[in-house]
């Protein structure tokens, strides 16, 4: 552990450079770190090194681009140049079929010039690659990589450089890309001591947050930062909480029923029913209310149709006929048989009764399920 971050680079670039010189190019290494700006660094001093060795043939400028992809999902292209050499170490920054390459492989370049490039393969019997650098420019220096971008990466020995934005996850990506062995460096100036490297290099990953996601998307942050601060409500209560509602809901209007003035309750509740019954084959509330306007309604009518004075009044709101008297004959036909009026059925009373009447049918005390949003009320001599 070095006393700084760049001590720690230092150090390690320095045992890079002494495995490199000791195995020379028949063992394969990479360095290994978080951020771009830490592995571009790591890179060009690399390469100094190697150049200075005289290990490097003769350079050829290339122009070189990648994809970068933003926090919002956004894709960038950037673009720059690179100066490759016989013996350089180059990585492919993008998947292509057609040389079967794929993102974060890496190999050593036989000949570049500046329109084209061989390349020999890590592994696969020393398998070689060309291809023109108009039709493939993704590429990058190969000493050093992003923790990332080395998922798929498999060398002989590692050099890991530890920085605080590091987790467990990251960690054991980039100590487990070695054969042989690896070597972890960090600096004093990122952690205190080996037990709080320990400690960060063990945590779980940090989840975003909503106010993260709307920080990026660029949405209201107040708001999204107060509805992260509710605490999260339990599974179960969650699934209790609308049929709670509900029970205490009706229990309620339950309550309410048969309180005030019939003619005015049943108006109402028609109101409301003519709303919500077109709803009750698609939403179990609207259902469950519509079976409860019902019963309102019903027993709204009952307490009409005892007394005369409030069937008058329902008469003057204009929803109930004036009623007929069982003492009416009725019409008969030239046989003597009932030509029409109100027919007497089993269980007659000769007493008024409510009853609520559909469109294209009628049923006795009920209200049949609202496929047209049409009602009549009416008063029949029929039988309770």
């Amino acid at each position: 552990m070095g006393e700084s971050r760049n001590k720690a680079k230092e150090e390690l670039i320095g045992s890079w450079a002494a495995y490199r010189a000791a195995q020379g190019r028949e063992k394969a290494s990479l360095i290994l770190a978080h951020t771009r700006a830490d592995v571009r660094e790591l890179n060009l001093q690399a390469r100094a090194i190697l150049k200075e060795r005289g290990e490097l043939g003769k350079e050829a400028r290339v122009e070189v681009a990648r994809e970068l992809a933003a926090d919002d999902g956004t894709i960038s292209i950037e673009r720059g140049e690179r100066y490759f050499a016989q013996g350089e170490r180059v990585m492919f920054l993008k998947n292509d079929r057609e040389l079967g390459v794929k993102n974060g492989s890496l190999g050593t370049v036989a000949e570049v010039n500046k329109d084209s490039m061989r390349v020999v393969l890590d592994g696969e019997a020393g398998r070689e690659v060309r291809f023109g650098l108009k039709e493939y420019a993704a590429l990058d220096y190969g000493y050093a990589a992003t923790v990332h971008k080395a998922q798929g990466a498999t060398v002989d020995k590692t050099f890991m450089l530890a920085t605080p934005g590091m987790d467990r996850h990251l960690a054991y990506v980039a100590m487990t890309r070695h054969r042989e062995g690896v070597e972890l460096y960090a600096g004093r100036d990122d952690f205190k001591g080996f037990d709080e490297l320990k400690e960060r290099l063990s945590r779980a990953r940090p989840k975003d947050s909503t106010l993260d996601y709307a920080q990026r998307r660029g949405l209201d942050t107040a708001r999204a930062q107060s509805t992260e601060k509710e605490p999260p409500m339990p599974q179960q209560e969650q699934k209790r909480r609308p049929e709670r509602e509900a029970k205490e809901a009706s229990q309620a209007r339950e309550a309410e029923a048969g309180q005030g003035d019939p003619v005015a309750r049943f108006k109402q509740a028609q109101k409301e029913f003519i709303r919500v019954a077109g709803m009750a084959d698609f939403d179990p509330k609207a259902k469950a209310r519509s079976a409860e306007l019902r019963a309102e309604m019903k027993r709204a009518s009952q307490e009409i149709a005892k007394d005369p004075a409030r069937m008058r009044a329902a008469e003057r709101e204009g929803f109930a006929p004036k009623s007929k008297t069982s003492s009416a004959r009725p019409n008969r036909n030239a046989d003597g048989r009932r030509a029409g009026g109100p027919k007497r059925t089993k269980g007659w009373s000769g007493k008024p009764a409510w009853n609520v009447q559909r469109r294209g049918a009628t049923r006795t005390g009920k209200v049949l399920a609202a496929t047209q949003n049409v009602y009549t009320i009416s008063l029949y001599l029929n039988g309770v």
